[in-house]
């Protein structure tokens, strides 16, 4: 088995290799047309899986050639696997990717054709599975799974080694009021369910959990943190094909006295020194009721501190909610992760459809928000990186302090690639007048970038990222305070460039009844800049409500600041019309955009990113 995956981390990396002449008959200095999804290896037969760009079908036809070539083993078939994708993956979910944005998913199948090869040494980035469960590989050597490793179990309380390597071979109930204490070993859950009403473990130290799903309902009493998998985890932990059904409600100690940080996840309450999520969902609601302090809430993960952050294919589409917050100062509430202190933050492909919102309607502190991610801090010695890769959320936020479509508040550098938000942002800063001086701000993609006082060093990237959602304030009692509404970002205190990016969507900051207008910043693109801005190749469609406004951004607070706005459109700017912006109409308004391989026109609309 592991020879016979040598074989095809090869076949995929010759693949890799290979310029898109190979593939679609052009020049290799144009992007690649195949991106690599992932593989399968199952009984004697393996597969590789790509997903396919704006490539006409017949451009493989002899990409079966070119691999036996390369491989000098028998012919490979190549299948348009729209249909049996779904067929072969995702009725016994032994594979699980991504195939949003890709025109066609290809199926490559290998039956019986691998001669003797070494085994070598490294394995390209990659996810691969056998018929005991799903397995990521990094730069290391593969590890040997066989199956003889494991002990068949048949009830959650066979678990009883801390080190063990357990299979699930029945689904099951947890009917212990006391969690698993700790546990380090590996657990392959074998597509089986547990039900429970207590978090799985309390802690999972470098543990390794795949192929199961969690279903009942988890209450926890005067407690500060909450999760179904398990209450804390550390030193680099793998969680893969693991979905949670159950939903978590943490009722926390409201204590003045001590002012405890409350935290609740869908799976992991509290991370530390390295976690790792592959296709992974939550689809219930995470609730935090009675709590002052809730430093991390999100649908995955509440809090991940120290080490490296990676999501992959993750989704949730469970509500993220508190209430009665009486007195709390602070809410970090993400749909994937509420709160990150790490080197590196990775998400990508992942997914957010959950509403994420607070029953608090008056304003006592810092509630930041964000689809994907609420909020990620630094320290003195820790200066943080934050990568979004084709993410999108799809739900509403509604919050009193500061919302972002795809990220609430990332602090030190931050890169957004191939991000949409779809969902309503909804900053609700009524009351924001009972406190001083203030700042409040909603924003599509990001709403508030800035080093936190320990690093100024960072610079924060934008590039084919798409806005659809209302961003919105509502404020009637705000009497002049900071308030800021942006298409793509709300305030910039790091360098930002925003390249080839679109906002679809109204921007709204509606003036009080009685209240003063000096502080109010809407923008199409940007509401606030206090750093240097890039923009190149943008357009906006929508409606723009609010005072202090320019053209594409809302106010300049900072003298020094260094601005550029290159390719930018929006109806009624230069007299752009709505009409100019729609089907093959852009190409001739939209000057400087690269029609070949970054847009595409759409009939009786306005463009998409390809």
């Amino acid at each position: 088995m592991k020879r016979l995956i040598s074989c095809l981390i090869i076949a995929a990396m010759l693949l890799a290799a290979l310029p898109m002449a190979v593939f679609a008959g052009e020049t290799d200095t144009q992007e690649k047309a195949v991106d690599y999804i992932g593989y399968q290896v199952k009984d004697d037969d393996a597969r590789l899986v790509f997903g396919i760009k704006n490539t006409d079908i017949s451009a493989l036809t002899g990409l079966g050639a070119i691999i036996k070539n390369q491989l000098d083993g028998t012919s490979a078939t190549v299948t348009n696997c729209s249909t049996v994708f779904k067929k072969i993956f995702a009725g016994d979910t032994e594979f699980v990717a991504s195939t949003e944005g890709y025109d066609y998913v290809y199926l490559i199948v290998f039956a019986d054709m691998f001669k003797e090869m070494d085994t070598f040494d490294f394995v390209i980035n990659a996810i691969y599975t056998t018929s005991q469960g799903m397995y990521q590989a990094g730069e290391r050597t593969v590890e040997n799974i066989d199956q003889s490793e494991y002990t068949t179990i048949y009830a959650w309380s066979e678990i009883t080694s801390e080190t063990g390597k357990y299979r699930l071979d029945k689904n099951s109930t947890f009917t212990s009021s006391a969690s698993i204490t700790s546990f380090s070993g590996s657990l392959d859950g074998n597509g089986k369910t547990v039900t429970t009403y207590a978090p799985l473990f309390e802690s999972i130290n470098g543990a390794k959990i795949s192929n199961l799903t969690i279903e009942g309902g988890i209450v926890y009493e005067s407690a500060t943190r909450v999760a179904a998998l398990a209450i804390n985890s550390s030193n680099s932990i793998v969680i893969s094909n693991v979905t949670n059904n159950a939903t978590v409600t943490l009722r926390s100690l409201n204590d003045s006295s001590t002012n405890k940080n409350s935290y609740g996840g869908g799976l992991v309450s509290y991370a530390t020194n390295g976690a790792t999520f592959i296709n992974c969902s939550n689809t219930k609601e995470i609730c935090i009721d009675n709590a002052r302090n809730i430093s991390g809430i999100g649908g995955i993960v509440g809090y991940a501190e120290n080490g490296n952050f990676i999501a992959t294919n993750c989704q949730n589409t469970g509500k993220i909610n508190s209430i009665n917050a009486s007195g709390g100062n602070v809410m970090y509430a993400g749909g994937l992760v509420g709160q990150t202190k790490v080197d590196t933050a990775t998400f990508n492909n992942c997914t957010n459809k959950g509403e994420l919102t607070s029953s608090k309607n008056t304003y006592e502190g810092y509630y930041l928000f964000g689809g994907i991610l609420g909020c990620s801090f630094e320290t003195s010695t820790l200066t943080s990186i934050n990568i979004f890769k084709n993410c999108v959320n799809e739900g509403n936020l509604k919050t009193q302090r500061l919302g972002g479509g795809i990220a609430g508040a990332p602090r030190g550098s931050s890169t957004f690639e191939n991000c949409i938000n779809k969902g309503k942002i909804s900053v609700n800063a009524t009351d924001i007048a009972t406190r001083g001086s203030v700042w409040a701000y909603a924003a599509g993609i990001v709403a508030d970038v800035r080093d936190d006082g320990s690093t100024t060093n960072g610079t924060i990237i934008l590039s084919k990222c798409i806005n659809n959602g209302l961003v919105e304030f509502t404020h009637s009692g705000r009497q002049g305070r900071e308030c800021y509404a942006g298409g793509l970002v709300g305030a910039n205190y790091l360098p930002v460039t925003i390249t080839d990016c679109a906002v679809y969507s109204d921007v709204s900051v509606p003036i009080p009844n009685g209240g003063s207008t000096g502080h109010d910043g809407v923008g199409r693109i940007i509401a606030r800049i206090q750093g240097n801005v890039t923009v190149n190749n943008v357009v906006f469609v929508g409606t723009l409500t609010g005072t202090q406004t320019h053209d594409f951004y809302g106010r300049m607070t900072s003298s020094t600041a260094n601005v550029s706005f290159t390719n930018c459109y929006a109806v009624g700017i230069n007299d752009v019309t709505v009409d100019a912006l729609k089907g093959n109409a852009a190409k001739a308004t939209l000057v400087g955009f690269d029609f070949d391989k970054v847009w595409a026109t759409v009939e009786n609309n306005y463009p998409v990113l390809k």
